[in-house]
């Protein structure tokens, strides 16, 4: 009951009621995944990536069977241009069972973001008169 009110309230875009209902969920049941991630969601919208990225983690270790964290987790850390651990964490999703399909979008994004900022480090930037 307490989980769909917050749901509707995250969805809603009542961020601070969604926030307050999923920590109370959290006081009787601390290790709530989906409660975790969707905090981590809320953190990430408000510019919290390292928050964001922690309660991602967490929801992973309590359930890493739901593809969801790891698509958060895994874009979080290419948006933050964390390559290396991204490719750590497609690697490690791939070996927890995350379909393939979600893992190569995920892989060609982080290609793509990190070929898109070695072009602009090795590119002058050119002034305009």
């Amino acid at each position: 009951q307490i989980f769909q009110e917050a749901i509707a309230a995250h969805n809603s875009g009542d961020l601070e009621e969604a926030k307050r209902l999923y920590s109370s969920i959290l006081k009787v049941e601390p290790t709530h995944p989906r409660v975790i991630h969707n905090l981590g969601l809320i953190d990430l919208s408000k510019g919290k990536v390292a928050s964001a990225l922690q309660l991602f983690e967490e929801a992973i270790v309590e359930n890493s069977s739901i593809e969801q964290f790891w698509i958060s987790y895994i874009d979080t850390l290419i948006s933050d241009q964390q390559f290396e651990n991204a490719k750590l964490a497609i690697i490690e999703g791939e070996r927890k069972g995350v379909a393939i399909k979600i893992l190569n979008a995920l892989e060609q994004k982080l290609m793509s973001v990190k070929e898109g900022g070695n072009f602009i480090k090795n590119h002058k930037k050119v002034s305009l008169k």
